[in-house]
């Protein structure tokens, strides 16, 4: 028996083992027919929440129960949970530096307003010339 683990938020888990539900939002997917194999149906729950728009803790399930699941014949499910599972460390590796570039996007603004005022109290936005006047303190 294998169970596809939905929490109130969009994340899905597989679960192997016994389980039991803990939070009202959380959901237990199990599939009914011989048809559908528990791998599938998890990559294909994981793939379907990441398509519905972020509601906070909002009860995700509602758009998910309402979902037309495409099922393939299982050696071809096989195939491709087989691959899936194979790239599955690349495309998390792939999302942390995603989320890395977003916060160095979301920083960049910031970190160049002060990079130039760093780089205008030390008078190295413009040349300094030399028969300027140099006081080693402003305040005498």
């Amino acid at each position: 028996s294998c169970d596809t683990w939905v929490p109130s938020t969009k994340v899905a888990k597989y679960v192997a083992f016994p389980f039991i539900v803990g939070a009202d939002g959380t959901k237990l997917l199990r599939p009914i027919h011989n048809d559908l194999t528990c791998e599938f149906l998890y990559f294909f729950v994981q793939f379907m929440s990441q398509k519905i728009r972020n509601r906070g803790y909002s009860r995700h399930f509602q758009f998910l129960k309402t979902t037309f699941i495409p099922i393939p014949p299982l050696k071809e499910q096989v195939r491709i949970t087989a691959r899936l599972k194979k790239f599955k460390p690349l495309i998390e590796k792939y999302g942390q530096e995603q989320i890395a570039i977003e916060k160095l996007e979301n920083s960049f603004p910031n970190l160049l307003r002060l990079s130039l005022l760093k780089e205008a109290i030390q008078g190295k936005l413009v040349p300094q010339l030399e028969t300027e006047p140099y006081s080693p303190c402003l305040c005498d």
